[in-house]
């Protein structure tokens, strides 16, 4: 098992990336350890970095890049690593705004690929895959950069993630929910795997929890020394459904309550690492944020949002967005869905019982279940108090496009389910 080297294309790059097939268990190997001795191979790159680890069931990817957007504000450099990407691979490795170029990428891509291959390993579950690969990147690409720092959001869990290599300076946890069940088996080992994300004496900033799992995860703070600063904020709409967010004498506006709630523990982490900025400053810096299919409003009339929530609450807070922006009484509500063959497609669905119409799709060939599995997933839910019809349709850009034909300027569209479904269609309104 090894890796091409010689690369001179990004297609060359991407078909060596996924020659190796994925890993299906932990038991052998975590992406952690397998990373780990990656990372050595190439002299610990993330040793020398001052990263912020990012982990959580939701808000993860949106407290980084808000993060991100304070300490580049602040005139940092910074860098940002997360996943998974929604339009360029690239995306998931940019300094200041900036993807990582083709020639860099394919150059630093190359170094790790050499640094894989010379790896002594006893079982095939130890060769680094995909995101091992790419972590590693990462890390070289962003210390050989000189960022002053890495904002780093974790793969998976936290405790054998391949981000987690115990250097960072700051741990962050948005929340923790069911997820990655196949994994992770039950809600007792996913709260063991994203409270990983702690190191001793680290400080830690903690998002809103569920009570239980709060007092778990500060007993184990305690007991690891953690300094944990704790979600105790709640955020009121003003009259127009926005959610003023005071921050010093300034004041911010989210349009959703968990975007107030993201961007409370960016803030506190950017207090926490010391760097200095204006209250305004800081407003200017949430402002610039833009968070593509995260709720993101395409279009009005018919109001079409695009969301990648594949989770109870993330499906439920953006049910309750959609309620608030949708027409008071719209003529029809429709979902154009796909999930992954390992989501459990219920907690979605439940939030939207009144939908009349469900449009099925298939975001990705290898990665998402076929239609016809999600039609009969659908026949088989309680949840649904209309019996909405179903229409499947393979092709995304074509659900897409037949779906939009048939909208009427009060109709509503919501399309969610997969990150993949969400990034692929988001496209295609800009």
């Amino acid at each position: 098992m090894k890796y091409h080297t010689k690369i001179t294309t990004l297609e060359e790059f991407y078909q060596t990336l996924y020659s190796v097939p994925s890993r299906l268990t932990r038991e052998i190997a975590t992406p952690q350890s397998v990373t780990q001795k990656l990372l050595e191979k190439l002299d610990n790159p993330q040793q020398s970095l001052r990263s912020v680890l990012v982990t959580g069931s939701k808000g993860k990817g949106s407290a980084a890049i808000m993060l991100a957007a304070l300490l580049q504000e602040a005139g940092l450099n910074v860098g940002l690593f997360s996943s998974p990407h929604l339009f360029d691979y690239r995306e998931r490795i940019v300094i200041n705004d900036a993807m990582i170029d083709q020639p860099d990428l394919l150059a630093f891509a190359e170094r790790v690929f050499t640094a894989a291959n010379t790896l002594e390993i006893k079982h095939p579950d130890e060769f680094p895959r995909f995101f091992e690969i790419t972590t590693a990147i990462a890390y070289l690409y962003f210390y050989e950069k000189g960022v002053d720092y890495a904002v780093i959001e974790a793969g998976i869990g936290a405790l054998t993630d391949a981000t987690n290599q115990k250097a960072h300076c700051l741990s962050i946890l948005t929340n923790i929910e069911p997820e990655h069940l196949d994994i992770f088996s039950n809600l007792e080992n996913v709260v063991a795997e994203k409270s990983g994300v702690m190191r001793r004496g680290i400080p830690l900033i903690l998002g809103d929890l569920p009570e239980d799992i709060d007092q778990i995860i500060l007993d184990r703070a305690a007991a690891l020394q953690v300094p944990v600063t704790r979600f105790r904020k709640k955020f009121i709409t003003n009259n127009n459904g926005f959610y003023p967010f005071a921050i010093g004498e300034h004041v911010w506006i989210s349009d959703s309550k968990s975007k107030a709630e993201n961007a409370w523990i960016a803030l506190n982490a950017f207090q926490k690492l010391g760097v200095e900025l204006s209250d305004e400053k800081k407003v200017d810096a949430l402002n610039s944020v833009l968070l593509p299919a995260r709720k993101e409003v395409v279009s009005e009339k018919p109001l079409v949002v695009i969301d990648g929530a594949h989770t109870r609450f993330s499906a439920k807070s953006l049910a309750n967005y959609v309620a608030k922006k949708r027409p008071s009484s719209p003529r029809q509500q429709v979902l154009l869905v796909s999930f992954s063959a390992v989501k459990n497609i219920q907690p979605v669905m439940a939030a939207f019982p009144n939908v009349d119409k469900i449009v099925v799709t298939q975001a990705t060939e290898s990665r998402s279940l076929s239609p016809a599995d999600i039609q009969a997933q659908l026949k088989q839910l309680t949840v649904l108090t209309k019996k909405p019809k179903i229409i499947l349709i393979e092709n995304p850009l074509k659900a897409l496009e037949k779906t939009m034909q048939q909208l009427k300027s009060d109709d509503v569209l919501v399309i969610t389910g997969s990150v993949y479904l969400a990034g692929l269609l988001s496209q295609q309104f800009r």
